[in-house]
């Protein structure tokens, strides 16, 4: 048996109940929380070459978009997750973060939505595993510390 503890919006569009106000903000939280990540990282990367004996590299994804959010499996091995494709564009744009040494890739929709001006003129690809095009941007930061 499959356990679904709690759905978050749906094909019905109850996100679009939601007061545009807290969709702004929570866009606005993400896109200030991409210094605190660089600001951590900058803080393991010692420790990680030390242990791993490489440089620590990363790059952040963000995307935003219905997902389904709860836990799921049987009663002995239930994980917290979230699913859908918001969730696998992000992981799709930190992959993209990633190989083009960028600190994070953001989804164009992100900035739309978080009324935020985009840092210039976004950049479109498939990424892999989609059919159609994103705008995305890169945001240029220290992804590859060592």
């Amino acid at each position: 048996m499959i356990h679904l503890v709690q759905r978050l919006g749906d094909r019905r569009g109850r996100n679009r109940d939601r007061p545009v106000h807290r969709r702004v903000k929570r866009k606005r939280a993400a896109l200030a929380a991409l210094p605190a990540i660089a600001a951590a990282a900058a803080r393991l990367a010692p420790l990680f070459l030390q242990e791993a004996g490489t440089e620590l590299r990363y790059g952040v994804g963000l995307a935003c978009g219905p997902v389904l959010v709860g836990e799921i499996g049987v009663a002995e091995t239930l994980a917290f997750t979230a699913l859908g494709q918001a969730v696998n564009l992000a992981h799709r744009l930190q992959e993209m973060a990633r190989d083009a040494g960028a600190a994070a890739a953001v989804a164009h929709p992100v900035y739309t939505t978080a009324v935020i001006p985009p840092p210039g003129v976004p950049q479109t690809a498939v990424p892999r595993g989609h059919h159609a095009a994103i705008a995305y941007h890169l945001l240029p930061g220290a992804s590859a510390i060592g």
